[in-house]
């Protein structure tokens, strides 16, 4: 991916943070089917880079983003799955996520079993306001209006129903 004008070599990806991805695109798609998309592990688009989170929520767009990468603006959500690749998440997408204007960004730690939340944004690279939610608790999106998202299912840590 490109940071900060460099191409930069992704971090192999494990089985359970596939299977993370996996679940929160699941957790996603459902029930936010009308106005919204889920962007598995594309690229957005910043002044300098082009991360590519492992889940991002966008703005539903006509022609899928065909014609254009997707801007923070168009981000409703960004989550980033975190194992061995944690301190890269907070250290150095965190802040290209915050000067971009990212609203919301959400680390899950497969190491500590929790959802790190960041919200407002700063154009120095910070998150105002840094939450971390453990298990039991229920995450509900800014952007996204009536959805509650439980760690516990983020995490795997419940069974669900298949359909």
């Amino acid at each position: 991916e490109l940071i900060r004008g460099e191409i930069v070599r992704k971090m192999p990806i494990g089985n359970p943070h596939a299977a993370t991805v996996k679940r929160l695109n699941r957790l996603f798609s459902n029930p936010l089917s009308t106005g919204t998309l889920v962007s598995i592990q594309d690229p957005i688009s910043t002044e300098d880079s082009e991360p590519e989170p492992d889940v991002a929520i966008l703005n539903f767009c006509d022609d899928l983003y065909a014609s254009r990468r997707p801007v923070a603006q168009d981000v409703l959500l960004l989550i980033e799955v975190a194992d061995s690749s944690l301190a890269y998440d907070r250290e150095v997408k965190g802040p290209i996520y915050a000067e971009a204007g990212v609203r919301e960004y959400w680390i899950v730690n497969l190491m500590n079993s929790t959802v790190e939340v960041y919200r407002d944004p700063q154009s120095d690279g910070r998150f105002a306001t840094v939450t971390t939610a453990v298990s039991g608790a229920i995450l509900t999106p800014l952007l996204l209006s009536g959805l509650s998202v439980p760690v516990d299912e983020i995490l795997g840590l419940t069974q669900t129903q298949h359909d």
